[in-house]
């Protein structure tokens, strides 16, 4: 669920910081504002991350599922759920992050008797590729909804 231009993005953006950081070091002496690239940094790669469209690759997931995408968006600060997952230590080549990438969107949807949907759905995208959908809740937005 990534694209290379994105890689080109972040690779941009860390030797951006990382050079506004070596001039902070040696250009002033308040140390202390080197934090302000960090922070912008973490700050624009979760904007970029949460604002991410990922229709195109769950596009056909979700036909398979029997609903055909009509929109997406990230959830609102109020539709979050905080989860806690337990951490197992592993030793040897055992990765410890068992999932590539994870996304909660809010997706319009219609399904095959023609409703309108709106369901909150996790998708995971696995390290080998696969992906893995998770409808949370689903709310009927309309009935017979014509093409």
């Amino acid at each position: 669920m990534t694209k290379p231009s994105e890689y080109i993005i972040y690779t941009l953006l860390t030797i951006v910081v990382f050079m506004s950081m070596i001039y902070i070091l040696f250009a002033t002496e308040y140390l202390i504002i080197i934090f302000v690239p960090m922070i912008i940094y973490l700050g624009v790669i979760y904007w970029i991350k949460k604002n991410k469209k990922i229709t195109e690759f769950v596009k056909d997931d979700f036909k398979k599922l029997g609903f055909e995408i009509i929109s997406e968006r990230p959830l609102k600060q109020s539709e979050r759920e905080i989860e806690i997952e337990p951490a197992v230590l592993t030793s040897g080549n055992t990765p410890l992050r068992k999932n590539k990438n994870r996304f909660n969107r809010i997706f319009s949807v219609k399904d095959d008797n023609n409703r309108l949907l709106e369901l909150k759905a996790e998708i995971i995208e696995k390290k080998n590729g696969k992906i893995k959908i998770t409808i949370k809740d689903k709310k009927t937005i309309a009935n017979n909804v014509q093409n």
